[in-house]
């Protein structure tokens, strides 16, 4: 008889001598508590409940060894499959196949996670705004079209909300600082003297104050609508510049893209924390881009969204 047969025959017995020593043991341990169960809560008498509790002992220990030589088979058929799906491939290219996997999954989040921000800016232009979202969403684009002009910007109104005394931008260039009110209003309302008052009294409170130094200051309204009779004539005496009907592009390039003194590249949209933090000036680190395939090609991340980072900025 060969080996294997020889093993085999032999198996069985093995698992007779296995399952009868088990009993012994699940007898010693557990028999004495079936007996009390069969013999006061079932009514069995002695010689059938020391017979019962015996017979439950060697059926509990036969289905622990069924269960454990199934599992051994699960196990030895897992192994055999594996063996299979690996035949025809070279070590190296066993080994090969989770880096190529891992490296294929990380593109695709990365491609997934680009397209989920063009959809996010995307969303942020084509949305109905409300009365706030749209007023910053002019105050931005005015800051544009200083920052093309090659001034730098600082956006006040954004930052301080309610508290901006008026002032939305301060456009500084050289030895000039213009402080700007935007009012983004419908076309069939024009604007009150109000808010020319408004920016004039801040205007020179901030001169007498010597604020900034001795660089010449003026105020500037830049409005979509035009300026009300009185609001033109107050405008006109107090010396306060302004620009009507300057129509709103919301399709200019909105994303922010800025270069850290570490080397990182990094872009912003308008939804992130920090945009308003970012100045875009002639520097050629700091540049603005239409869309977030365009950042990602010139090698820039997007800004993280969560607590403050100065390195991002």
């Amino acid at each position: 008889m060969s080996d294997k047969k020889q093993g085999e025959a032999e198996q069985p017995s093995n698992n007779i001598v296995w399952i009868i020593a088990l009993s012994i043991i699940l007898n010693v341990a557990l028999g004495s508590f079936i007996y009390s169960i069969l013999r006061e809560v079932l009514g069995f008498n002695d010689d059938y409940a020391s017979l019962t509790s015996i017979a439950i002992c060697i059926f509990l220990a036969y289905k622990y060894f069924k269960h454990n030589e199934k599992d051994k088979a699960t196990d030895k058929n897992t192994e055999s499959k594996q063996q299979e799906s690996h035949r025809g491939f070279t070590y190296r290219e066993i080994h090969d196949i989770p880096e190529k996997e891992n490296n294929n999954k990380h593109k695709n989040t990365v491609f997934n996670e680009n397209e989920l921000n063009q959809k996010e800016l995307d969303r942020y232009i084509s949305k109905n705004h409300s009365k706030e979202e749209i007023g910053l969403f002019y105050e931005r684009y005015v800051g544009y079209v200083f920052e093309k002009k090659g001034w730098h910007v600082i956006y006040h109104g954004a930052k301080k909300g309610k508290q901006d005394e008026g002032i939305d931008l301060i456009c500084m260039k050289k030895d000039r600082v213009r402080l700007v009110q935007c009012k983004y209003w419908s076309q069939n309302k024009s604007l009150f003297e109000n808010s020319i008052f408004q920016l004039y009294g801040t205007w020179q409170l901030r001169v007498k104050n010597n604020e900034f130094g001795f660089k010449k200051i003026d105020a500037y309204i830049i409005t979509s609508t035009t300026l009300g009779a009185i609001a033109r004539n107050s405008a006109e005496t107090l010396d306060v510049k302004f620009t009507e009907n300057f129509n709103l592009d919301k399709n200019y390039p909105k994303i922010k893209c800025t270069t850290t003194k570490n080397g990182e590249k990094i872009y912003h949209l308008p939804t992130d924390q920090q945009y308003d933090n970012i100045g875009i000036n002639k520097d050629s680190r700091r540049f603005y881009v239409r869309t977030v395939a365009d950042a990602v090609a010139k090698g820039h991340r997007r800004a993280y969204r969560h607590a403050f980072h100065n390195h991002d900025l």
